[in-house]
């Protein structure tokens, strides 16, 4: 076989496998809206009904989960009310966070989605437009699911390790198979 299951809770998805064998078993880029519609399928109103355990929410508005627990690592929540997106810094280094709320209550998730991700200051330029027209699409009520998943365990000030939850994709309805490197 060309590939084998590596997964333990909550990463349950996980296979290891040969890219050059990978094979993809459709093309979306000409069906957007049945990939809309496949993706409000699966989207969960809470971050709670996608882990299976419940994510500890810090004042802040952040979310982990306790490392080993859950049922599930990846999923596509659908938030609810107002959609706000800010662009933090840290030295070099300039993170997006995306505001939301869920069924449970307000969020503040960094999105690594790398279609707008900042990873270092010199490529901030180069992205900007890209999280200004997400923003603005999103303000102008365009409907948008994002896809969320746990980071890889951390060790916090507490002594526990935890997953942050992130956002990994941003999903738009008005072009929901917006690639890296295209006009949103």
């Amino acid at each position: 076989t060309d590939y084998r299951y590596v997964g333990e809770s909550p990463r349950v998805e996980d296979y290891l496998c040969n890219p050059a064998k990978l094979v993809a078993r459709e093309d979306w880029s000409s069906k957007p809206s049945a990939f809309w519609d496949l993706l409000e399928k699966d989207a969960k109103p809470s971050l709670d009904e996608i882990f299976g355990a419940k994510p500890w929410r810090k004042a802040t508005g952040t979310a982990s989960l306790p490392s080993r627990q859950g049922s599930r690592s990846l999923g596509i929540v659908r938030p609810s009310g107002v959609v706000r997106m800010t662009i933090e810094t840290n030295g070099q280094i300039y993170q997006l966070r995306v505001w939301f709320r869920d069924a449970i209550g307000n969020i503040v998730l960094s999105a690594g989605d790398l279609r707008v991700h900042y990873p270092e200051m010199h490529h901030s330029e180069k992205n900007r437009p890209l999280v200004q027209e997400c923003f603005n699409r999103i303000s102008a009520g365009d409907d948008c699911l994002f896809g969320v998943g746990l980071t890889i365990p951390v060790k916090l000030p507490n002594g526990y390790w935890h997953r942050w939850v992130q956002i990994t994709n941003i999903y738009l309805r008005s072009n929901p198979v917006w690639r890296l490197n295209q006009p949103v």
